[in-house]
């Protein structure tokens, strides 16, 4: 069950309420977005939204609009220069 779902503190409400438009505009930006943003930007937007989604579905379940994913770089091979 969401903890949205059960009696929490509306304070806390405000703050998962929060999360998950600071996850939305993440999203926006990195997934459905046009505008080109540096690469060490897109990566740190990348690594905040992974820490940042577990808690929105840990209050809101499957009921999130969170859709994306983002790509984790792990386990690539670095370019050769």
């Amino acid at each position: 069950m969401p903890r949205i779902k059960e009696n929490v503190n509306p304070l806390e409400h405000k703050a998962a309420a929060a999360l998950v438009k600071v996850c939305e505009a993440i999203e926006a930006t990195c997934y459905y977005g046009q505008q080109q943003i540096p690469v060490t930007t897109e990566r740190a937007l990348h690594r905040a939204f992974r820490a940042l989604k577990p808690a929105a579905i840990a209050y809101y379940g499957d009921n999130t609009p969170l859709v994306w994913d983002p790509p984790s770089f792990k386990f690539q091979k670095k370019e050769k220069k």
